[in-house]
C-alpha cells in the first residue's frame, strides 16, 4: 500500500501519517487499499487499518464501527450528510459529541462517476484568514467565549425520546475545534436561551466566510477506488460536492 500526502509527500508508515495529520496539513490521502471481495471483509480490514490511529468509535443507534456513506432511500428521519447525494458544506465530524474523535477516515469503495469530490481545509488556515478582518477577529473571540448548542442528528441519536445536545464553544483548546452549521441551528431551536444576538451573529459571519472561501479557494479532490482520505478532525474541516450517481459508496471510521 502506498500513501501520498496533500502536497505529494511520500508517507509509508502510520507515524509519518500522524506527523502530517498532527503537525502538517492536517490531512492525507492513502492510496491502494484493496476493496475487492465481500463488503464485510473490506470493512473489517478498513477497521484494522483505522485502529492504528486509535480506538474506532461506534455510530449512534446502529452501534457499527464502520459507517456506509451512500444515498439512502425510504428513511423516515431527516437525512444527514452521509445519507444524501447533495452538497455537504465544510464541517468537522461528530461535532455534537462531548468529545469529538481526533481522527476521521473515508475509504472509497465506489466513487461517483461525476461529482462527490472532497474538499479539505486546515482549521488554522481558515481562522488565520478569517481573523485578518476586524469582523473576523470579533467573531473568533465570540466563538471562543460563548457556548453553542450542537444537536445530535436523528440517525445518530441513542435516546429518541429526548434529543441530545452538547454545549461547547466552537473553538476550545481543551476539546478542539468543532463546527457544523446545521447541527448548531438545530441546537438553537432546542435551546433558544443560547441563541443570543452575539452567538447568532458570530456563527452566521463565520459560516458565510467558509462558504465564500470554498468558492474562491476550493481544492477539489476526486478520490478513486481504494483511496483513503484521513484527517485530524480537530485541525481540518472537510466538505463534499454534490453528485447524482447513487451507487457511490464510501466507508467511514472515526478514531478517538
Amino acid at each position: 500500500m502506498s500513501a501520498a500526502a496533500a502536497h505529494g509527500v511520500a508517507l509509508a508508515q502510520p507515524s509519518d501519517l500522524r506527523e502530517e495529520l498532527d503537525r502538517g496539513t492536517g490531512w492525507a490521502v492513502v492510496k491502494g487499499f484493496t476493496v475487492s471481495g465481500p463488503l464485510e471483509e473490506v470493512s473489517r480490514r478498513f477497521e484494522h487499518f483505522s485502529h492504528q490511529f486509535g480506538p474506532v468509535s461506534r455510530h449512534g443507534q446502529s452501534g457499527t464501527t464502520i459507517w456506509k456513506i451512500t444515498p439512502r432511500q425510504d428513511i423516515e428521519h431527516l437525512p444527514t450528510f452521509s445519507e444524501t447525494a447533495s452538497e455537504a458544506p465544510l464541517h468537522t465530524d461528530n461535532s455534537w459529541a462531548p468529545h469529538p474523535e481526533k481522527y476521521m477516515a473515508l475509504l472509497v469503495v465506489r466513487p461517483a462517476d461525476k461529482g462527490g469530490d472532497s474538499i479539505v481545509f486546515s482549521v488554522d488556515e481558515a481562522l488565520e484568514t478569517f481573523g485578518r478582518s476586524l469582523v473576523g477577529r470579533r467573531a473568533i473571540c465570540l466563538m471562543r467565549q460563548l457556548n453553542y448548542p450542537f444537536a445530535t442528528p436523528d440517525v445518530f441519536e441513542t435516546n429518541m425520546s429526548k434529543r441530545a445536545v452538547t454545549i461547547a464553544p466552537i473553538i476550545d483548546p481543551s476539546r478542539g475545534f468543532r463546527f457544523r452549521y446545521d447541527v448548531i441551528q438545530a441546537g438553537f431551536e432546542l435551546l433558544p436561551r443560547l441563541a443570543t444576538a452575539e452567538a447568532l451573529w458570530a456563527v452566521e459571519v463565520f459560516n458565510h466566510f467558509l462558504n465564500s472561501w470554498v468558492e474562491r479557494k476550493a481544492n477539489k479532490i476526486h478520490l478513486e477506488t481504494g483511496d483513503i482520505l484521513i484527517s485530524n478532525n480537530h485541525r481540518a474541516l472537510h466538505a463534499r460536492t454534490p453528485f447524482t450517481d447513487c451507487s457511490r459508496l464510501l466507508l467511514r471510521a472515526r478514531m478517538a
